[in-house]
């Protein structure tokens, strides 16, 4: 088959013709892209609705949470703060408990003890009580003295005079203790 282009159009009809089918394919191509732009646009609007809301949501769920636990919060902070205190006190001072021990140990039955009291900063310890004789009171002494961790137990010789219920007042600088700082 023989392929006859026969045009009798006259040339200036033919490039207004050639024009028009460029004009018409030119506007067929923009419509498409300006409909692929349009159909992106609404899918970036319809997903930046849907984030938006996600988000919002997210926040709300955070803040309700930030709410009702801020008592526990403050409360682990509160109980952060005190083991720290505790910490830094327990590292400051030697365990005097089983200093105390040794004395409760050496504690004869006759012997009755009032007031026990050590200061922290000069860490001397007083100890106030009542012997029944006085021969309990010096048996009582020389134990006091044989403990290592205390110094200068002494009993004031007016008090030896008395034979029963002796009050008594010891007083003593413990030794081998770590000071306060």
């Amino acid at each position: 088959m023989i392929k006859i282009n026969l045009n009798l159009l006259p040339p200036r009809k033919k490039e207004k013709l050639n024009s028009l089918i460029k004009f018409i394919f030119s506007k067929h191509i923009l419509e498409i892209i300006l409909f692929m732009i349009s159909l992106m646009a609404i899918i970036l609007i319809w997903s930046w609705i849907i984030l938006q809301d996600g988000f919002i949501k997210l926040s709300a769920a955070s803040m309700l949470v930030n709410k009702e636990y801020a008592g526990y919060n403050v409360d682990i902070k509160k109980l952060n703060v005190l083991i720290d205190n505790i910490d830094k006190t327990t590292s400051e001072h030697e365990n005097i408990i089983p200093k105390i021990e040794d004395f409760s140990k050496n504690l004869p039955v006759n012997i009755r003890i009032n007031s026990f009291h050590l200061d922290k900063k000069t860490y001397i310890l007083s100890i106030q009580g009542t012997a029944k004789t006085r021969q309990a009171l010096l048996d009582y002494q020389s134990k006091l003295k044989d403990l290592s961790w205390a110094q200068g137990f002494s009993t004031p010789v007016s008090k030896l005079f008395q034979q029963e219920n002796i009050s008594f007042e010891f007083k003593t600088q413990l030794s081998n203790i770590k000071k306060v700082k």
